[in-house]
């Protein structure tokens, strides 16, 4: 093997990001004592040796507290983990979140030509193989 006078072992990662964040980033390494290489390997090495899926199965739950008036929400995975949102939400917050889900709902009804309640989406190309 011939040594062509460049690193074998290790490579260089960079990126560009903006000034305002990269200062934000300086900040944070200045605070923990860490130089930005090390906070990049630290956070490189900790997302790679503990991969997470971008997506989990789980429940949002929402839970009234008579006490305060306010609402909590907390997702349920189907691992048996739970974790808490907030435990602070104000019911005009859920309301407010109630009527976007449901203008939003009716949105993709619409747009999907949905009129029966218990239809559900199917693919448009099955449609096509009909002729």
């Amino acid at each position: 093997m011939t040594n062509t006078g460049k690193s074998l072992g290790n490579k260089t990662i960079s990126t560009k990001i903006p000034r305002e964040e990269f200062t934000r980033f300086q900040y944070y390494c200045a605070q923990n004592g860490e130089t930005i290489n090390a906070s990049l390997r630290r956070m490189i090495l900790s997302e790679i040796d503990n991969p997470h899926p971008s997506k989990i199965a789980g429940n949002s739950m929402f839970q009234y507290n008579k006490n305060k008036d306010n609402f909590s929400w907390r997702i349920a995975l189907d691992d048996e983990t739970t974790f808490s949102i907030d435990d602070d939400l104000p019911a005009n917050s859920i309301e407010h979140l109630l009527e976007s889900l449901m203008k939003a709902k009716n949105e993709r009804n619409s747009f999907i030509k949905k009129t029966n309640i218990d239809s559900v989406s199917l693919p448009n190309k099955l449609l096509r193989r009909r002729k």
